[in-house]
């Protein structure tokens, strides 16, 4: 396409790979990636080398294979955000000494978002086994950093609600991770940290809520 590169295009006419090969490649291995909410495709259909959008108007002479590739690169930029964001957490606790398994600040999140919750819905959100949540659970009891009750609505269950400890206890951490990156992008750019703050809003905005909380 005139005035747009892709590397990964550019890689592809480097080795030589057929165009129409890689994309039916690219169909069947990243197709259920390229999928928008409410049902709309990404992926476009092909039509003489053109690109149109199901239920749309044609968009124009961009070629099937580049349009593929650059919404593989643009889902590529957001596992990237991913991966660097959790990395950044590990390199917090490490430099803040901080000995605390990153599953408590999991836990503390879900119940201060969610409310009190079933120990299995909160094992499933924290990505933790339930075996692992209830050791985990039995530790923050401790500390007084959460409640165990038996649930309302069924006493064969227990629930898990945050108390005032857990919730020091979280705004204490988030301190703590805000002061220690805050030396590394001290000198961002106005123009960089504009960049940032949109990320973030278009996060927040696009991130499912995980609803987890007991009633559901």
């Amino acid at each position: 396409m005139p005035g747009v590169s892709s590397p990964r295009l550019s890689a592809c006419r480097q080795v030589h790979v057929h165009p129409a090969r890689l994309l039916r490649t690219l169909v069947v291995t990243h197709g259920p990636l390229l999928s928008a909410p409410g049902g709309r495709t990404l992926l476009p259909q092909v039509c003489s080398g053109e690109v149109v959008s199901p239920g749309t108007d044609r968009l124009g002479n961009i070629p099937c294979l580049w349009y593929v590739l650059l919404v593989m690169e643009r889902l590529d930029a957001l596992l990237s955000l991913v991966v660097w964001s959790h990395r950044i957490g590990r390199v917090v606790a490490h430099d803040a000494g901080s000995t605390t398994p990153a599953a408590q600040w999991r836990v503390l999140s879900v119940l201060a978002d969610e409310g009190p919750t079933r120990v299995g819905a909160l094992a499933s959100a924290c990505r933790v086994t339930q075996p692992g949540m209830t050791r985990l659970l039995t530790q923050m009891t401790a500390h007084g950093l959460v409640d165990r009750s038996p649930d309302p609505a069924d006493e064969r269950a227990v629930v898990v609600a945050i108390t005032e400890a857990g919730r020091t206890a979280k705004k204490a951490w988030l301190r703590t991770f805000r002061d220690t990156v805050a030396p590394w992008f001290a000198d961002l750019t106005d123009e960089e940290w504009s960049a940032i703050e949109t990320t973030a809003r278009v996060l927040a905005a696009r991130t499912p809520a995980i609803t987890t909380g007991a009633a559901r």
